[in-house]
């Protein structure tokens, strides 16, 4: 009699288990699309060769996401639609990729991504980029001739990154500093010669020192850039020698 209790109670436990699974994934089957997704009948380079959006993609012979390189892709997965929300994935970028149904992909600008010291990638905060859901592949007479997709427009940004090209000073003598707030676990970048500047961070500033006699024939003098990274997106600001 014991047994059997517990049976079926472990019978029931079950199904509310069962239920409870099919409930969430059926949750998840039903994202919304957001009010800004576009669908594109995508055909493929030998049936018109539609391209996505302002970029340079396209789905090739091959039937891959295809870039004549001045678009980066991202293969992101599997996922239940447009609607996933989905992080900048920067760290296997490619210009060829599978267009795979029920994936979702992310279409970059190859000059809004910087590679910082640390090897990590980044974009550009307020550069466009796209995400695209392959929704179902387009057949004519059994052979595929593109692809249904969905795609929305992304931005990424940051409130604690500076905003992009933000002046943070002159530098006129040697010794001389700029400084700016550096946020916590950021990471910047500066493009310049070593010799001539020292970059240090502490106490939650980056601060910038001349290390030579500003010289209008030897340098340094005009505008310098940092970048500053935070996540997977940066910004950068500017300085000028004078």
């Amino acid at each position: 009699m014991n047994t059997r209790k517990r049976v079926n109670g472990l019978s029931v436990l079950m199904i509310i288990a069962s239920f409870a699974f099919i409930t969430s994934c059926d949750k998840e089957e039903h994202i919304e699309d957001p009010a800004d997704a576009v669908t594109l009948n995508m055909l493929n380079a030998a049936n018109g060769k539609t391209i996505l959006g302002v970029s340079d993609v396209y789905i090739n012979d091959a039937n891959n996401f295809d870039s004549d390189r001045s678009s980066l892709i991202a293969d992101c997965g599997s996922a239940a639609g447009i609607g996933v929300g989905v992080e900048p994935m920067l760290n296997n970028l490619v210009y060829e990729v599978a267009a795979t149904p029920g994936h979702i992909y992310q279409v970059f600008d190859n000059d809004a991504i910087k590679k910082f010291p640390s090897g990590t990638r980044a974009t550009q905060i307020g550069a466009t980029y796209y995400k695209v859901y392959v929704v179902s592949p387009i057949t004519v007479d059994n052979k595929m001739t593109g692809a249904v997709l969905k795609y929305v427009s992304e931005y990424p940004e940051d409130a604690k990154l500076p905003q992009r090209g933000d002046h943070i000073g002159e530098i006129n003598s040697r010794d001389s500093t700029v400084e700016m707030d550096f946020p916590e676990d950021a990471e910047y970048a500066f493009n310049d010669e070593e010799r001539d500047f020292e970059v240090v961070t502490k106490d939650g500033k980056l601060v910038v020192k001349l290390l030579k006699e500003p010289d209008s024939v030897y340098g340094p003098y005009g505008e310098r850039i940092v970048y500053i990274r935070l996540g997977t997106v940066y910004s950068y600001v500017i300085f000028e020698v004078k």
